[in-house]
């Protein structure tokens, strides 16, 4: 049984090596990634609508001005908001910044100095983010007031330099922004 079984394992050596192709060696020269910097620089500008603190503060406001003064100074009626701000990302998913912005709604003038939280997820190029901001308002240059702000969402379109976004946010900033902003 011993010489039946030597027999076997030596048959099965000769045909196994017989018909077995033979082993060739690859050799693949890859070239080695340079490793992404974990940060990028971001700095925006947006342009949107009134904020509810400005909608409510302007609207207060503007009554107040109406029954001071009955006459019409001839001034058209403004109501906008301009942001600048600038975001260091310390991966694809989470940035730190600050902004400025400036909100204009008729005679009332607000602008806010604020630090912020941004968290964002998507992919390559659409990208979907929130945030959470808090600082200080500055009123018509007398009054100063605690102030946040919550970007409820915000989409993005990104490419490697810059993207475009539109973003609604809540209380203090503008309820709807579009914007840009260019990486560096």
């Amino acid at each position: 049984m011993k010489k039946l079984l030597i027999v076997l394992f030596l048959f099965s050596l000769v045909l196994g090596n017989a018909f077995s192709k033979e082993a060739v060696t690859v050799e693949v020269k890859t070239e080695r990634a340079k490793p992404e910097s974990i940060f990028k620089n971001e700095g925006y500008i947006s342009l949107g609508t009134v904020s509810a603190i400005g909608l409510f503060g302007g609207m207060f406001s503007s009554i107040a001005d109406s029954i001071s003064d009955s006459d019409d100074d001839g001034e058209p009626f403004e109501a906008f908001s301009i942001g600048l701000g600038y975001n260091l990302f310390l991966w694809e998913h989470l940035g730190l910044g600050g902004f400025l912005n400036f909100e204009r709604i008729g005679s009332l003038n607000l602008v806010s100095a604020q630090a912020k939280l941004t968290a964002q997820y998507g992919f390559k190029r659409f990208k979907i983010y929130h945030s959470a901001s808090a600082g200080v308002m500055f009123i018509n240059d007398n009054g100063i007031s605690p102030v946040f702000d919550i970007t409820v969402i915000g989409f993005k379109l990104d490419w490697d330099d810059f993207n475009i976004f539109v973003e609604g946010s809540f209380p203090s900033t503008a309820f709807l922004k579009v914007g840009a902003s260019y990486y560096f």
